[in-house]
């Protein structure tokens, strides 16, 4: 089995509290690398769920193949955390262990650890929080990139061993959203009270719900352009008929004359006959 040897585990530090947590992390990382068991602490290789029973509808062939590979996960996962258990467990003091005597699961002693004696500021996730309920739809592209945000500062807290429960994140999600969407929250507020839901199910819904929106306003702007198009046509034809009958300063065309059988063409406050005292002297 490749691996470090007796002298070199030696070499590697036990972890005692916060004031040796990162250099302790870092080697035992380190350790696991060379021992090919990295990924059970970083999750991505995690346990599988338990195989479910051969169903009804299920040949024994379709039942055998999903066995097998059940097989095959579980004697992996299986054998990578159990290197990962002993690499973080015999390289603590007698406090720390007493922490995770008793887990099963490396990850979840390594996370265990990271959040007692991590040097991360105690005041960040509470400002990772305070961002996301400053994150909104309003000042996001779309909806796929406002849920991105929203996810994204969860698994910052998560990973600093601080987890929100999952309730208070669907409350900030939908708390945040624009007014157009104050039915469709409405709605999954009624839903929510018959079933419990999903963080990945609101927010599936809420893009589906975005693209309803935008297909309908689309649908808005098509049926639109038939009357602008009658409007434009009538603001041509009044700004035509408002030339025609003004003068370059906006001055009415004196109409009382023409009525009257005068041809000459003049303005109304240009006009003699109205305004005699306007006629110059011969």
């Amino acid at each position: 089995m490749a691996g470090i040897n007796r002298d070199e585990r030696i070499l590697l530090p036990k972890l005692k509290g916060k004031e040796n947590y990162e250099i302790w992390a870092s080697k035992v990382m380190l350790a696991c690398d060379d021992d090919d068991c990295t990924d059970v602490i970083t999750g991505d290789v995690t346990k599988p769920d338990v195989l479910q029973p051969q169903v009804d509808d299920e040949s024994d062939s379709d039942y055998k193949e999903r066995k097998d590979v059940y097989d095959v996960d579980m004697k992996n996962w299986t054998k990578m955390n159990k290197k990962a258990r002993a690499k973080i467990a015999l390289y603590v003091d007698d406090v720390p262990y007493s922490h995770i005597r008793g887990m099963t699961n490396a990850v979840d002693m390594w996370n265990k650890l990271k959040s007692l004696y991590s040097a991360v500021d105690p005041a960040i996730p509470s400002r990772i929080l305070r961002e996301m309920h400053r994150t909104t739809l309003a000042d996001s592209n779309n909806a796929d990139a406002y849920i991105a945000s929203l996810r994204d500062k969860w698994t910052r807290i998560r990973d600093m061993g601080k987890d929100i429960a999952e309730w208070i994140v669907i409350g900030i999600l939908m708390d945040n959203l624009t007014p157009a969407y104050d039915n469709w929250c409405e709605l999954r507020y009624e839903k929510m009270r018959d079933k419990d839901v999903t963080f990945d199910e609101i927010a599936e819904d809420l893009i589906r719900y975005e693209s309803i929106l935008k297909d309908a306003a689309n649908a808005n702007i098509v049926r639109g352009r038939p009357q602008q198009d009658k409007d434009k046509k009538k603001d041509r034809k009044d700004k035509s008929d408002d030339k025609n009958h003004r003068s370059p300063k906006g001055e009415e065309e004196c109409y009382g004359c023409k009525n009257a059988g005068r041809q000459y063409h003049h303005w109304y406050r240009k006009c003699y006959y109205k305004h005699p005292e306007q006629r110059p002297n011969k």
